[in-house]
């Protein structure tokens, strides 16, 4: 009889790392967030996907103005909130740029541009992005 610390493995690969599934897609979690700044009353802006979907697929678009257009787009914040009270020099509003993502999600490399860029707020899920947005109207400071 072989001791147990001697015998063969039957399979020496490694289980890959489970990541869990996020409950909501990235599009659900927008819609959510959307929801609560509507009841909120805050302004916020945010780029439609059809907008992307016009400039790659759009036909009177020129090719020169569609790399032009993807180049300046391209991993923009998927939100951008404005403060209702708080402005810089009692002129220009306070933004808060967003990118929603979902529990497990990543950010792609033109996204990470824009961060560093304009300091972009990353929330994974709904309830972080709550928090964030709650943070921000309070006027409490957000940094990371």
């Amino acid at each position: 009889m072989i001791p147990e610390h001697l015998k063969k493995p039957k399979d020496r690969k490694k289980p890959l790392r489970k990541i869990p599934k996020s409950k909501y897609y990235e599009h659900e979690i927008q819609s959510m967030v959307e929801e609560y700044l509507k009841v909120l009353g805050v302004t916020y802006i945010r780029i439609p996907d059809a907008t992307f979907k016009a400039i790659y697929h759009g036909t009177s678009i020129t090719l020169r103005d569609k790399s032009v257009m993807s180049t300046y787009l391209k991993g923009l914040p998927d939100l951008t909130i404005f403060h209702p009270t708080r402005y810089f020099r009692d002129k220009y509003p306070i933004v808060l740029p967003l990118e929603l993502k979902r529990e497990n999600g990543r950010l792609s490399t033109h996204q990470l541009r824009w961060q560093k860029l304009i300091g972009t707020h990353i929330a994974y899920g709904f309830d972080e992005a709550k928090r964030i947005i709650d943070e921000f109207l309070q006027k409490t400071p957000i940094y990371k």
